[in-house]
């Protein structure tokens, strides 16, 4: 899972960054997936330019990518003959390369690998799905090898204005260990909760540098085991099933694990000095609560106009670990 620290003292930082490289993104698709939607295309690319301001990573040195390792994360590679490769990176230009896919198949590369996927069958039972992701190629307590997105490329796409944002939801979830986020310039500075009167709190201080270790997934994409997780046990509540509150059902809230800097930051910006945790959308944690985060990014519901990555999922990328820390 996530290993964050913040370094504030300015030695510790540039002992620190010495082993990061700022991300960049190899993108492999099937050649018949290399003309998606223009919407979709344009959504994509801006999301990894956009964190590839924010986020770096450890660089492990030059890595073999090979058709076997691919298939092995992605059986929709399987029958490919042909795939693109587009490698993208703050600055820099990209295109698309052709390449043949076969056993002979080696890309020798430092990128973080995603491999873009449309699940149609998936897709056609989850009609209001349009894009899920998931790390793979886990080795030897690295960074993962790959991401994994699945789009759905369905008329949803036709009036959905935040596909950056999106995708920028998605790449969390695949994106790997030891990383470093860093919110300069390019930050989002306020959350706003799904209540009538909208809250202006800014949640960033300003050149603060969360730095990672080595041993996490991706944002909520796998759970620890038991005697690793470190979120308060789940509270039963009566959940109101009718505006006036005469009919009532029991519920249970679930907390996100490894969220004690993030429940400071959240007591703060909800003015709740008294919250235990950081409530998780359900039982799986992958998300945080739409109805107390509204449109924070790593909700599961995202707003059609704009979605906040605020320090709350920073905080929890920051503590979030497996094993001896």
């Amino acid at each position: 899972m996530y290993i964050f620290l913040v370094a504030l003292i300015s030695h510790t930082i540039s002992s620190c960054l010495s082993q990061y490289i700022p991300l960049s993104v190899t993108v492999i698709r099937p050649w018949e997936e290399s003309t998606m939607r223009g919407i979709i295309e344009v959504s994509l690319r801006s999301a990894i330019r956009n964190l590839s301001t924010i986020i770096s990573m450890v660089d492990y040195g030059i890595r073999n990518i090979t058709k076997k390792s691919i298939t092995k994360c992605s059986l929709s590679f399987e029958r490919s003959k042909v795939v693109g490769v587009l490698k993208m990176a703050e600055h820099e230009r990209s295109r698309e390369i052709k390449q043949h896919f076969k056993n002979s198949f080696l890309l020798r590369t430092t990128s973080f690998v995603l491999l873009i996927e449309n699940k149609r069958k998936l897709c056609q039972q989850h009609r209001q799905m349009m894009a899920s992701a998931a790390p793979c190629g886990i080795l030897s307590e690295q960074r993962p090898l790959f991401g994994i997105v699945n789009i759905c490329q369905g008329k949803r796409w036709e009036k959905f204005h935040a596909g950056m944002d999106l995708f920028r939801h998605e790449l969390m979830h695949a994106l790997v260990n030891s990383v470093l986020i860093t919110f300069v310039t390019f930050v989002d500075t306020v959350v706003f909760p799904n209540s009538v009167q909208l809250l202006s709190f800014n949640l960033f201080e300003e050149k603060k540098v969360i730095l990672s270790s080595i041993n996490f997934h991706g944002f909520g994409t796998l759970l620890p085991a038991s005697n690793f997780q470190k979120s308060p046990a789940g509270v039963q509540y009566k959940w109101a099933v009718t505006w006036d509150g005469s009919s009532k059902q029991l519920a249970t809230r679930e907390f996100l694990d490894f969220a004690t800097d993030a429940v400071n930051e959240a007591k703060k910006h909800l003015g709740c000095p008294s919250l235990i945790g950081i409530e998780a959308d359900s039982v799986d944690k992958i998300h945080l609560n739409e109805y107390v985060f509204g449109n924070e990014l790593m909700t599961p519901i995202l707003s059609n106009v704009s979605n906040r990555f605020s320090y709350i999922s920073a905080a929890i990328l920051e503590e979030t670990y497996i094993g001896e820390r």
